[in-house]
């Protein structure tokens, strides 16, 4: 039901969560009264773009943008962040065996279409980055990037729009989500999980607070955030809104200089 007026059934609409920069979405069903007012639950959240602290602890300059901008970074990036396979794409491209045999990454072949689209699956597919075309400098020296694991284009945080701006050239997103090939909220939690078991290096947008950074809490792969510019009204006022994160233009998607910096701590 999508309505609650279509029915005489007990009917609610529930919003478990929602963040200030969600505001321009949620007011207007607070002002049609179809939701209550969100109110502050006490915990303050953040989001942003993180590595390992693996990754951190070897490449200290990547926990700034400075040590990600810039042509020279280009292939520095595109060599650390390979590309995540998924498990179907394992047992078919690179699998010897079409993983009918037991290999270090996969068990068994993937069963089912939810298996074939994981990137992880405990104790049966360890995961797999692969160094692709993309990544290779050698045959792409101007547009060789590394792979930066982004969310659907309706969360708030301007990916695209952060990278291009802050001239972070050596990165960009090519997941199954259209139009800004982000990955949906549990293929990013298997990527992560996959860098995990294979002690790859990732990069990859998430938020805080959530199970996914407390389970790695402490390890090699805990959530090291990176600092983008320092977040401010005017940055927020230039965001590119939903309409315009998700639109095929990658020019509208891109937004104005003024709205690329990094997220701000909400309550």
């Amino acid at each position: 039901i999508t309505n609650c007026i279509s029915t005489v059934r007990p009917c609610v609409h529930f919003l478990p969560e929602v963040w200030p920069t969600q505001k321009s979405e949620y007011a207007v069903l607070s002002e049609e009264k179809i939701i209550e007012p969100p109110i502050p639950n006490g915990l303050f959240g953040k989001s942003g773009i993180y590595i390992p602290a693996l990754t951190a602890k070897k490449y200290p300059s990547l926990t700034i943008w400075y040590g990600l901008k810039g042509e020279k970074k280009r292939e520095f990036l595109a060599k650390i962040f390979k590309r995540p396979t998924t498990w179907i794409y394992y047992c078919t491209k690179i699998s010897r065996t079409n993983c009918l045999e037991p290999d270090n990454t996969a068990v068994r072949p993937p069963q089912s279409r939810e298996e074939n689209k994981k990137y992880f699956f405990d104790g049966v597919f360890k995961g797999y980055f692969k160094f692709t075309q993309k990544n290779n400098c050698t045959l792409n020296a101007q547009k060789c990037t590394g792979a930066l694991i982004g969310p659907p284009c309706e969360w708030a945080t301007p990916i695209e729009s952060q990278l291009f701006w802050n001239r972070i050239l050596g990165l960009s997103m090519e997941g199954p989500l259209s139009p800004n090939g982000g990955y949906t909220n549990d293929q990013r939690r298997e990527i992560w999980q996959a860098a995990n078991a294979t002690n790859s290096d990732v990069i990859m947008h998430w938020f805080e607070p959530d199970p996914l950074p407390l389970a790695f809490f402490g390890t090699n792969f805990s959530f090291k955030m990176i600092e983008l510019p320092p977040p401010n009204n005017a940055c927020f006022n230039h965001r590119p809104l939903v309409s315009e994160r998700c639109s095929k233009s990658l020019r509208e998607r891109l937004g104005h200089i003024d709205g690329s910096c990094m997220d701000n701590t909400e309550l």
